[in-house]
């Protein structure tokens, strides 16, 4: 007796499709494959003048790109730069300080980024190429004009990095509203005066300050009020430093600071506490 056929499944056929989509594929890679095999064998049959003019080619196509994206850039830096100016030339304008009252609210303080009146006035003739000066006596704002870490960059990466710091310092002074340049009559700084920097006995020549505050208005380079003020050192040091001025780079206190940074901090704070109440009174 004959054992019955088994039942097999039938056959799978192949997928047309699929088979096609795997042809393209396979057409594709190879013609890119042997688009870059041509390109090798080009580039290795080529002339040295052809190689140049290739170059020479992609080195404009750079450049140009570069222009495009710098346009904005040094645009936007040329306007801060007239703004700039102008409350430079409103501070070279000014021969004779007069006492005038400040506008201000009753109760309101009025905020403002301080600038010392040599380093502000270079301004007029473009962005100062060094920021020599009384340093403490300048806003944050300015922390990057005349950077000296940039003197080794190309004309055009310093044509960029003076933009950029320009529009950097201009939203600042715009966002203070008012810029108060410091006319310095006689400034003193603190120092020790023990050997070793101990001055547990209150060893420490004090600071001390006299001036004017010129307040300008930074939007329309108006001068708004002229006050004269001073300050000195406290006859003790210690404790906290309190600022009421924004972006004032007063030296840091850390968790252990040097006597000198400790005096330097007492005296720039009294300066600047005495700089805000000649514009608030």
């Amino acid at each position: 007796m004959n054992a019955p056929a088994p039942n097999l499944a039938p056959r799978k056929k192949n997928n047309p499709l699929l088979l096609g989509c795997f042809a393209v594929i396979a057409l594709c890679a190879l013609a890119v494959v042997g688009l870059l095999f041509i390109g090798w064998i080009d580039q290795r049959l080529e002339t040295p003048q052809q190689r140049k003019a290739r170059q020479a080619a992609l080195d404009k196509e750079y450049a140009q790109d570069e222009a495009r994206r710098l346009a904005p850039i040094i645009a936007n830096g040329a306007k801060a730069q007239a703004r700039l100016s102008n409350v430079a030339a409103a501070v070279a304008a000014t021969a004779d300080l007069k006492a005038t009252p400040c506008p201000h609210t009753d109760g309101q303080t009025i905020d403002f980024a301080p600038v010392d009146a040599p380093y502000m006035r270079r301004f007029k003739d473009g962005l100062p190429s060094d920021a020599s000066g009384v340093a403490w006596l300048r806003h944050e704002a300015f922390k990057d004009v005349g950077d000296h870490s940039t003197k080794g960059l190309t004309k055009q990466a310093r044509a960029e990095f003076d933009a950029e710091a320009a529009t950097e310092a201009d939203r600042m002074l715009a966002d203070a509203g008012n810029v108060a340049v410091i006319h310095t009559i006689a400034l003193t700084e603190p120092k020790l005066s023990s050997a070793g920097g101990a001055f547990k006995d209150g060893s420490y020549d004090g600071g001390s300050f006299s001036g004017w505050i010129q307040l300008i208005d930074y939007r329309t380079a108006k001068t708004l009020c002229e006050q004269p003020f001073s300050a000195q050192s406290s006859t003790s040091v210690g404790g906290g430093v309190s600022i009421r001025i924004r972006g004032i780079p007063i030296n840091h206190l850390g968790s252990d600071p040097t006597p000198q940074e400790q005096i330097d901090n007492d005296f720039q704070s009294n300066v600047w506490k005495a700089a805000q109440d000649a514009v608030d009174r």
